[in-house]
């Protein structure tokens, strides 16, 4: 469990509830400030932001800072969404725009549940068989075993 090494089970809810409102809340913010500004490099801020926020992840000591760091994470996040279906927007030409959101969007769903397949997994532990069924807990994910 993420939370029992920094002594904070009765408080992961916050986790989750911090990072998702704060990307609910910066991503008209950021297509705002994309449609003012320069979108490619908002979008490269953004991203600087998202894995600024993913090492400050990755270094929590404590519980305070595992819920404050999503937050900085979901800063990033937020622009990332946003900005990759305006410069879709503004670089593809409006005949195979549905094709590209298409994609971009079926790779925004699917990598969550890919990231929780691969979970403790890493390439000097693989068999050839693919994540095993313990690393994986995402019920979307049928290529990961059953439940």
């Amino acid at each position: 469990m993420l939370a029992m090494p920094v002594g904070g089970l009765e408080h992961i809810s916050w986790v989750v509830t911090a990072s998702t409102l704060v990307t609910a809340v910066i991503t008209p913010v950021r297509g705002k400030l994309g449609d003012l500004a320069a979108r490619k490099s908002a979008y490269l801020a953004s991203i600087a932001v998202f894995v600024a926020g993913s090492a400050l992840c990755g270094a929590s000591q404590s519980m305070t800072q595992l819920i404050a760091f999503p937050v900085v994470q979901a800063i990033g996040a937020g622009g990332i969404g946003a900005g990759a279906f305006a410069l879709i927007g503004s670089l593809v030409p409006p005949r195979e725009r549905g094709r590209y959101q298409g994609v971009s969007a079926a790779v925004m769903r699917s990598a969550p549940s890919a990231a929780r397949c691969s979970a403790g997994s890493s390439p000097a532990t693989w068999t050839g068989a693919g994540p095993s069924t313990s690393t994986c807990r995402s019920a979307w994910s049928p290529w990961c075993g059953s439940r």
